[in-house]
């Protein structure tokens, strides 16, 4: 028959009540503190994937501003530049307007100038020729006379 030592049975039950000890002291809470522990890891990638997305989000949202911010500095220097030539157009047609007037002004006062000289003249040919006429007939003419003396002359002169 079988011998059984009565040893080995206590070494057989000894490893028992030492694998239960060891079940209930260290494996539990050696598995409750993995769990525990993957359970917190898992929480941290998952915080940490929300956080992702949120940065994410939130960049996309500052690339946004940014592209907004840029047209619009686009908008304004387009505008501004817009408005220089414009006002530049106005300017150049403003000096344009203002050299247009001045030419204008300077041959009407050019061919008031050449009026004015003719006249004199005329009237100054007048005189000599009254002066003349008068030395010529020796006599002073009557006013009316000479009127008509002077226009006579001046039509003459004319054509």
């Amino acid at each position: 028959m079988i011998n059984i030592n009565y040893t080995l049975l206590l070494t057989i039950l000894n490893f028992l009540i030492l694998v239960y000890v060891l079940k209930k002291l260290l494996w539990v809470p050696l598995t409750k503190f993995l769990d525990d522990r993957a359970k917190g890891i898992e929480e941290s990638i998952r915080a940490a994937e929300v956080n992702r997305e949120e940065a994410q989000r939130l960049v996309e949202q500052q690339e946004e501003a940014l592209r907004k911010a840029r047209m619009e500095a686009r908008k304004i220097v387009d505008r501004g530049i817009a408005e220089a030539n414009r006002e530049a157009r106005r300017v150049r047609h403003e000096g344009e307007k203002q050299a247009t007037k001045i030419i204008d002004q300077g041959r009407a006062d050019i061919a008031l100038e050449v009026e004015q000289a003719k006249l004199e003249l005329r009237n100054q040919t007048a005189d000599l020729s009254v002066a003349l006429a008068e030395r010529i007939l020796r006599r002073t003419l009557r006013e009316e006379d000479h009127r008509v003396l002077i226009e006579t002359s001046l039509r003459e002169w004319t054509n």
